[in-house]
């Protein structure tokens, strides 16, 4: 009994059996049966029917030079991104640890495991404060190239946390307010405000307080 309590995708199956059967026998009513079967949903979506050491897959997106490749860096804590080259590729570029395998990233999406396979799009890396933490770099929303966005919105569905990265000249930019208001309604998004030291800013450093109350 203990190992078929620890095995998810067991129980998953289990309990969509379970419902199959109560409801060919007319033992279940319909607003229960409806929350068990949104449930199964929402575990199979978030991939609870997976063994464990799960990655953590971090999306970043948002609008042209807003500084996602240096957040990268930060990140790691290293030089893994290069300055702009999420903004030159036209697929996104993946950050994958050397000891994770790339083709695990087939468990989230085809997309996502497509970008893992082709070495254009693949940096691997390192830095054990990213070890089984994945970071996708996406093309920018505000491409004047329209594929770049469709790519993007793909993406954004493939990943665990959504980064909507922006910067003080950038975040009232209309067209990133209704991207963000369309993705939302399917993903839940954090926000980054980058480029928030004093070279960045310039003379209006000392009034930084007054765009992080209006942002």
């Amino acid at each position: 009994m203990t190992d078929t309590l620890a095995n998810p995708a067991e129980l998953l199956d289990r309990l969509k059996s379970w419902l199959d059967l109560l409801h060919e026998r007319q033992l279940v009513n319909a607003p229960e049966e409806k929350g068990l079967r949104e449930m199964l949903v929402r575990s199979w979506g978030e991939r609870l029917d997976l063994p464990g050491d799960p990655l953590l897959v971090a999306m970043l997106c948002g609008p042209t030079a807003v500084g996602k490749s240096s957040l990268i860096n930060a990140l790691a804590g290293a030089e893994i991104s290069r300055p702009g080259l999420g903004a030159a590729t036209s697929a996104g570029v993946v950050y994958v640890h050397e000891e994770d395998d790339p083709s695990r990233l087939f468990e989230y999406s085809e997309a996502l495991g497509q970008l893992g396979r082709e070495a254009a799009s693949l940096a691997r890396h390192d830095r054990d404060e990213l070890l089984h933490k994945v970071l996708v770099d996406t093309p920018d929303i505000d491409s004047v190239v329209q594929r770049h966005g469709e790519i993007t919105r793909v993406l954004v569905h493939c990943a665990d946390l959504v980064l909507f990265v922006t910067s003080p000249e950038k975040y009232k930019d209309m067209y990133s307010a209704r991207w963000v208001a369309e993705q939302r309604q399917q993903r839940a998004i954090a926000f980054v405000v980058n480029k928030w030291d004093r070279a960045s800013f310039g003379p209006q450093y000392d009034r930084r307080h007054l765009v992080e109350q209006d942002f």
